[in-house]
């Protein structure tokens, strides 16, 4: 057994074993996509990433961003509230417009790692847990996978 990167002379090869995959995935790219997929990276299956900021009074109090990937999946990301300004709706109204513009977007489903001090917030926001995540980015800091279809 050998593991070796991918390289030009075989790539058309590896292109084609993607392709068969996903397309048994109900996934269909084209042998072009599919290459530059190979040669960028995973930043190709990014669609959009865009950051906003919610304000009161012309104030920031939080910010949130989101990233729509191929396949029409949203994630919600760098979702902060100022810690004085939590538990006013701020954060609520933030996903409501990220939702939103993923809607516009034709997201079809959204996703968002949670604190579990905060799921709650999202389960009352039609999210759902689909899993849980033990010390993700750092130890005893866990992590909720929370996820809602549009």
């Amino acid at each position: 057994m050998k593991l070796e990167k991918i390289s030009e002379k075989n790539i058309n090869d590896a292109a084609k074993l993607l392709m068969e995959y996903w397309k048994e995935r109900r996934m269909n790219y084209s042998h072009k996509w599919t290459v530059n997929y190979i040669r960028q990276g995973h930043k190709t299956e990014i669609k959009k990433d865009v950051f906003f900021i919610i304000k009161d009074k012309n104030k920031i109090v939080g910010t949130g961003s989101i990233v729509i990937y191929e396949g029409n999946v949203g994630e919600v990301r760098d979702l902060l509230i100022k810690k004085e300004e939590r538990g006013k709706g701020y954060g609520e109204n933030l996903i409501k417009e990220l939702l939103r513009f993923a809607k516009k977007n034709k997201v079809r489903k959204v996703y968002a790692l949670v604190f579990p001090t905060i799921r709650q917030m999202y389960q009352n926001m039609g999210f759902v847990q689909e899993g849980y995540l033990k010390s993700h980015f750092s130890k005893k800091e866990d992590l909720c996978f929370m996820s809602r279809f549009l």
